[in-house]
């Protein structure tokens, strides 16, 4: 969306849809708040609720569904900058929100693997036994 510019459409209503199907499912698989089918108070009030998202995150998100909400039903246009601005809280919201991988788990054992796979050790014995043949 924010390679082509998205947030400066002549159509809000298809933008905000869009953008807020994207941020509630997002809530959905990262926090399991059904915010596809609830409403955009009962959103946040599950999300207030169950203390998963800070007051800080959770005030902005209130308004950029509300921003939404007024662009879907209320046929309320909003510009660009507003557009513009509820991107890039999307971006924050993920950002800000996302369960961190740590990376020494996954490292150690690719670190290991890629180092049994460097390594040669050369053998002690030869695997093959040379045996004396008699040529009579």
């Amino acid at each position: 969306m924010k390679l082509h510019k998205l947030w400066n459409t002549e159509n809000p209503k298809e933008l905000q849809s869009h953008l807020t199907d994207i941020i509630r499912t997002y809530i959905e698989g990262r926090f399991a708040v059904p915010a596809m089918e609830q409403t955009t108070y009962e959103t946040i009030r599950s999300l207030k609720d169950a203390k998963l998202i800070d007051s800080r995150l959770l005030e902005k998100l209130q308004d950029v569904l509300s921003l939404a909400d007024l662009a879907k039903f209320a046929k309320f246009a909003p510009d660009a900058s507003e557009n513009l601005s509820s991107l890039e809280f999307g971006f924050t919201l993920v950002n800000e929100t996302m369960i961190e991988v740590e990376e020494d788990s996954e490292e150690k054992p690719k670190q290991e693997n890629e180092a049994s796979q460097n390594t040669f050790v050369e053998p002690k014995e030869s695997p093959v036994e040379h045996r004396k043949t008699d040529d009579k």
